[in-house]
């Protein structure tokens, strides 16, 4: 069965391009700045941050599900009458974000939950007519709504908090399609495709506004999410594909076929290959599955087709780890030779209309009518068959749902008085990993305004993670640090940048927020009570998620401080991740030194980085330009060294050129001045030193990423 409704013979027009300035970045306060880095960072290989995985709509992800061994654990709230369920759900980190559509005059519900519990962190409400589905990228959540009467915009959400940043005029219509949100890796610039029936725009995210760059016009059916291709973004409509230039929207109407209707399909883009597949009319009313290669926007050559019986309207295709290619038809599934088209294997079975594959770990998913179905692609053997689908609905989101670690999450699809989502999850595991990072430190000098001293770090986990948190500065005295701190104060926020306890002098406790009672005798029995009496220290019982310590002077004073992270839970399954200090670096005793420990009985590979022109996209002022990055072992050792990642420097524990595996890591740094380390760290402590080249001075960060 086919998405499409009537067909004219008469071909596109081309039409003329409009295009607008994007506004000037602004600044950011300092909190909100570290809120949207780390949440930015927070999207590992395995989560499932877009429709269909990726901004390639590949829907292939890394993620080890085992089928067998899913738990059914929580449902999102059902839905009221005139209504649907939430759906479309897509994964980062521990939350997921997914919308309720209103109908018929009830409330549109934008919601983020909790993926382990289901818990709902925050909802934006409001009435909108046909709104799209929220799309999550570059440190935002956003979606196209026309409030009654009105015209439409993009709606900008903070994924933190949920709380409205700024809306931008658009000229795309009720029914837009989930918006497709990519982030420049080298300029850090963050770009929403947004499309409609009949036109597509991107449209520039800063921090506090937006603007649209340039708008196309063409016959994409209505059911087309905007692909990223290369530079390029691509469309398909019935018989009518079209690739446009990220940067200057300029047209590549590259198939014009026998007619054109509603409809539309969501292109699968191999970056590896550089081919993109497109299942659609392509002249007439045949479904037909396309292969294309592509070089650049002017440069889009046709490879190969397919039509048959595993090729069914309506679905798109899927792209397996080693390129080969999934299409389904009612009754089979085509694995297909991505050189040649040919068929290479097939599934039979009973299959819904217009269904798009995805795949995990030699896992395939595909929806059935009343279930989702999951395959061995090792064997193409029934895995097992989940109760619940989105069954033969005719709409965009033709996906089984979303994947990460240990998780699947059923999606019902967009329609009158659907289901809403279900979460499937492993059992937790109960042993502890063989090692882990723990109990982190950093001393730097520490100012006022935003050169105080930020600290971030991560409890991953299920279980709340018990962490005794320090500010120190008297106390380095008797270490012959000069110019100590006087009277450090101490902060912590939660992710959505919330203060949740402070303290000024551990020996008074300040009541409030997650501090209930008095906590110095809690303090004195942890083994970590400050050695004097003005340093300050907080015990807080942390649930998964990220976590700011923000570290200043009573009283606008300046001096070298110790912000430090202890774990007083080591025997749960949470553990400390992810830790990164930012403050201004200095010369001599006052550049930045990070301190972590490596506990455990096996190596542990990490990322060490050190980080200055990056920050600018996120609007911190005085920046340290060019920053160095020293690894010293527990003896004071220097055992690595960088300056400039995209140069490996041999020696110590760096044998062989890093680049291609810091970049495979995910946590490539954006500008080449910066610098970066891998390591397979024995158990033991560990110190990272930050300077700037040619004794600079400047705003820097100092990280390290568990790779395991």
């Amino acid at each position: 069965m086919n998405k499409k409704s009537t067909i004219s013979q008469s071909g596109p027009a081309r039409r003329s391009l409009s295009t607008r300035r994007s506004p000037a970045l602004v600044r950011l306060q300092a909190i909100g700045a570290a809120a949207t880095i780390l949440f930015a960072r927070l999207v590992a290989a395995d989560d499932w941050p877009y429709y269909q995985h990726d901004p390639w709509h590949t829907g292939d992800s890394n993620a080890v599900v085992n089928p067998p061994a899913l738990a059914f654990a929580w449902t999102a709230p059902p839905p009221p009458p005139s209504t649907t369920g939430y759906s479309t759900p897509v994964i980062v980190g521990n939350t997921i974000y997914a919308t309720r559509e209103g109908i018929n005059g009830s409330q549109t519900r934008i919601s983020s939950f909790d993926l382990s519990t289901g818990a709902i962190n925050w909802t934006y409400s409001g009435k909108f007519n046909v709104p799209s589905q929220a799309g999550v990228g570059g440190g935002f959540v956003a979606f196209v709504g026309a409030p009654p009467f009105s015209s439409s915009s993009l709606y900008v959400l903070d994924p933190i908090t949920g709380t409205l940043r700024y809306t931008v005029p658009i000229p795309e219509g009720p029914g837009s399609m989930m918006p497709t949100i990519v982030q420049d890796p080298i300029s850090g610039n963050v770009t929403a495709f947004v499309a409609d029936s009949g036109q597509v725009s991107a449209v520039s995210l800063g921090p506090v506004s937006g603007s649209v760059l340039w708008t196309q016009f063409g016959l994409f059916g209505g059911q087309s999410i905007p692909t990223v291709v290369g530079s390029s973004i691509v469309l398909a409509g019935p018989n009518q594909y079209y690739a446009f230039d990220q940067a200057t929207g300029e047209e590549n109407h590259f198939w014009s076929g026998g007619g054109f209707g509603g409809g539309g399909t969501t292109v699968a883009y191999d970056a590896a290959r550089q081919q993109f597949y497109v299942l659609e009319d392509y002249d007439g009313t045949t479904p037909t599955l396309s292969a294309y290669h592509y070089t650049d926007n002017d440069h889009i050559r046709l490879l190969w087709h397919r039509t048959g019986a595993g090729v069914g309207g309506g679905g798109s295709a899927a792209i397996g780890p080693t390129g080969k290619v999934y299409s389904a038809g009612n009754s089979v599934i085509w694995e297909l030779n991505p050189t040649t088209g040919a068929t290479l294997r097939s599934i039979p079975g009973s299959f819904a209309n217009g269904v798009t594959p995805a795949l995990t770990n030699n896992i395939l998913w595909i929806g059935g009518e009343e279930q989702v179905f999951a395959y061995d692609l090792v064997t193409l053997q029934l895995s097992r068959a989940f109760n619940g689908s989105r069954g033969s609905l005719n709409t965009p989101y033709d996906g089984p749902g979303a994947f990460a670690d240990g998780y699947f999450v059923l999606d019902y699809g967009v329609s009158y008085g659907s289901h809403s989502f279900d979460v499937y999850r492993a059992p937790t595991p109960s042993p502890t990993p063989a090692s882990q990072l723990g109990n982190i430190s950093t001393r730097a000098f520490v100012q006022t305004g935003d050169n105080a001293m930020i600290g971030g770090f991560i409890v991953q986990g299920a279980e709340p993670k018990r962490v005794i948190i320090r500010a120190i500065g008297p106390e380095l005295t008797q270490y012959g640090v000069p110019d100590p701190l006087a009277n450090p104060t101490l902060e912590l926020h939660d992710g959505a940048g919330a203060l949740i306890a402070s303290n000024d002098n551990w020996q008074r406790t300040i009541i409030g927020g997650i501090i209930t009672g008095d906590q110095r005798r809690d303090i004195r029995n942890s083994g970590h009570a400050p050695g004097d009496g003005r340093e300050s220290a907080i015990i807080a019982d942390l649930p998964g998620g990220n976590y700011t310590a923000i570290v200043r002077g009573v009283n606008d004073t300046a001096g070298v401080a110790l912000v430090e992270v202890y774990d007083l839970s080591p025997e749960t399954n949470s553990i400390l991740a992810n830790l990164s200090t930012r403050s201004f670096v200095q010369t001599g005793d006052n550049v930045m030194i990070g301190g972590f420990i490596v506990q455990g009985t096996a190596a542990k590979r990490v990322i060490v980085r050190a980080i200055g022109p990056e920050l600018t996209q996120y609007g911190v002022p005085n920046i340290l330009s060019d920053p160095t990055l020293e690894l010293h072992d527990h003896a004071g050792a220097l055992i690595a060294s960088n300056d400039n990642w995209q140069h490996t420097i041999i020696g110590g524990v760096i044998t062989a050129n890093q680049v291609a595996d810091i970049q495979n890591s995910g946590h490539a740094p954006t500008a080449p001045t910066e610098s970066a380390i891998i390591a397979e760290l024995q158990p033991g402590n560990y110190t990272a030193i930050v300077r700037g080249v040619n004794d600079t001075t400047g705003v820097g960060l100092v990280e390290v990423y568990d790779l395991q």
